[in-house]
């Protein structure tokens, strides 16, 4: 699958255009080399181009913090997906400030990133 987002990246790239993938939760379920499915597709390497739209509602849903889930890929980011998730057992979707998710952290790491010139 990576070989082949990697082709389109690369057709693509030559028109001014990006591949981003754009994640779930059930990314987090999927182990591929040693990893799960969602560090796969996006990992750090030279001939990786595929470029990271993370949704903060699927990383916390499937488990993670979403700042400390992004900090890793500063500059591989161009997108965030920006839900909240309700404060409650179902979590489910909520408007944003008013559930679980850190959007000040969030917003304080993107900005950084642009300041920094990483983004």
């Amino acid at each position: 699958m990576k070989h082949w987002f990697n082709e389109l990246a690369n057709r693509v790239q030559t028109d001014g255009l990006r591949n981003s993938y754009h994640n779930h939760s059930f990314e987090f379920n999927t182990i591929v080399d040693g990893h799960d499915g969602l560090s796969y597709l996006i990992e750090h390497s030279s001939d990786n181009l595929i470029l990271a739209e993370l949704d903060v509602f699927w990383l916390k849903n499937g488990g993670h913090d979403p700042i400390e889930f992004l900090k890793p890929y500063a500059g591989r980011v161009p997108i965030l997906h920006m839900k909240d998730m309700s404060d409650d057992e179902e979590q489910v979707y909520a408007e944003v400030g008013t559930g679980s998710i850190d959007f000040k952290s969030i917003v304080r790491w993107g900005k950084h990133l642009v300041l920094s010139g990483m983004s």
